[in-house]
C-alpha cells in the first residue's frame, strides 16, 4: 500500500509538469523541467554517520547509521521564471537512497557478518531562486535561492548476515525491528549555475545547504537515521550537504 502511494504521488507530478502546452500557454517558453542526480552528506556530528558496530564498551558506544559518505539521489523539477528571467519558482520531488554496509570477522576470520541498514527518502519541495549574475557565455546565469521540502522517510532495514565461510548450512540473516517510518519537515538554502547546451537544452548544477528535520522531531523515535534506539534519548538535527546536476529543458 506505501509503495503504491508512492507511486501514485510520484505519476501525480509527472502527469501535472507533462499537461498538454495550452495548459502552460502564459507562461511560453518560461517554463521548464528537469531531472538528474543528487548526492547527499551528512554534515556536523550526528550518529548516523557512526559505524553501526561501537568501536569501544564505554557508554558512549553508540549504534550509528553507518552513512558517513555520500548517499545518492534522483531529483525531478519543475520551474517557471518571471519576464525580467531574474526570478524562478519551482517544484520537485527528490528520492534518496541511503545504504550503509559493514563487514566484521569474527573467531580468527570464520564467520564474517555483514551489516546492513537502508532508509529511502522521498520529498517534495517548492523553493525560490534569483538570479545574480549573467555571465556572457552560454547564456549561463549564476543564481541562489530557498527551499522547504517535506519529507517522507520508508523502507527502513536493518540486517545481519552471518557467513559461516567453512559451513554454509550454518549460515543465517538477521533482522532486526525497523524503526517506524516518519515525516518530517525541512529546507535549504542553495546556490548554483545554470548554462546552455544547445537550443532550449540546459545544464544545471549546484550545492545546497539544509536541514531534514528542521520540523516534526520525535525523542520517542530516537535519531532520525540510525537503525536501534540504543542510548538515544533525543532526535538530533541532521544538516546535510547536497550536490545536484541535472538537464533542463525549456517547453
Amino acid at each position: 500500500m506505501i509503495k503504491r502511494n508512492i507511486y501514485f504521488l510520484i505519476l501525480s507530478f509527472l502527469l501535472l509538469i507533462t499537461l498538454n502546452q495550452s495548459s502552460f500557454s502564459q507562461f511560453d517558453k518560461d517554463f521548464n523541467i528537469s531531472f538528474g542526480v543528487v548526492t547527499t552528506s551528512i554534515l556536523g556530528d550526528n550518529r548516523a554517520k557512526l559505524p553501526m558496530v561501537a568501536t569501544d564498551d564505554s557508554e558512549n558506544a553508540y549504534t550509528g547509521g553507518s552513512f558517513g559518505y555520500s548517499q545518492p539521489g534522483f531529483s525531478l523539477k519543475a520551474n517557471i521564471r518571471d519576464d525580467e528571467n531574474k526570478i524562478r519558482y519551482g517544484i520537485g520531488v527528490d528520492y534518496l537512497l541511503f545504504s550503509g554496509r559493514e563487514r566484521i570477522n569474527i573467531t580468527g576470520g570464520r564467520i564474517v557478518h555483514y551489516l546492513m541498514h537502508d532508509v529511502n527518502i522521498l520529498s517534495f519541495g517548492a523553493d525560490f531562486n534569483y538570479v545574480l549574475l549573467e555571465l556572457d557565455f552560454a547564456n549561463a546565469k549564476i543564481y541562489t535561492g530557498i527551499e522547504a521540502k517535506m519529507y517522507y522517510l520508508h523502507n527502513i532495514s536493518a540486517q545481519v548476515k552471518e557467513d559461516w565461510l567453512e559451513i554454509d548450512k550454518m549460515d543465517n540473516l538477521i533482522t532486526h525491528p525497523p524503526k517506524p517510518n516518519a515525516f518530517r519537515f525541512g529546507g535549504s538554502v542553495k546556490a548554483g549555475i545554470e548554462g546552455r547546451l544547445r537550443k532550449k537544452l540546459y545544464v544545471n548544477t549546484g550545492l545546497a545547504v539544509g536541514l531534514i528535520n528542521l520540523l516534526g522531531r520525535d525523542d520517542e523515535r530516537g535519531e532520525l537515521l540510525t537503525p536501534l534506539r540504543l542510548f538515544e534519548d533525543k532526535e538530533s538535527y541532521v544538516p546535510t550537504l547536497q550536490v545536484f546536476i541535472s538537464l533542463q529543458y525549456y517547453l
